[in-house]
């Protein structure tokens, strides 16, 4: 890689890899969001954060290094669309209590 675009290109790469939330919170937040939009939608809502769980479990099986982005891009993705799942569900059930 030429040397001017390296040299511009590390500062960005070093400021994203700071803003991202770390590996085990996002399966926090993730479980916390999955246990209340099953709580709000029922046990069959559940279903949608299997893949997550799965993905948790093989990695607690199978590999050395346990957290790493490559590994976990997947729930760090899904969190924000699960997030904005629960939304969407809450949204909808406080307009079917107005109607």
């Amino acid at each position: 890689m030429p040397e001017n675009l390296q040299n511009f290109i590390e500062p960005i790469l070093g400021k994203a890899a700071t803003t991202f939330i770390g590996e085990g919170a996002s399966y926090w937040i993730f479980l916390l969001i999955w246990i209340v939009f099953g709580l709000k939608n029922g046990n069959k809502s559940l279903l949608v954060g299997t893949p997550i769980i799965a993905n948790w479990l093989t990695i607690m099986i199978a590999t050395p290094v346990a957290f790493q982005y490559r590994y976990v891009l997947g729930t760090v993705v899904a969190v924000p669309i699960f997030f904005g799942m629960l939304m969407v569900s809450a949204g909808s059930a406080n307009k079917e209590i107005s109607s």
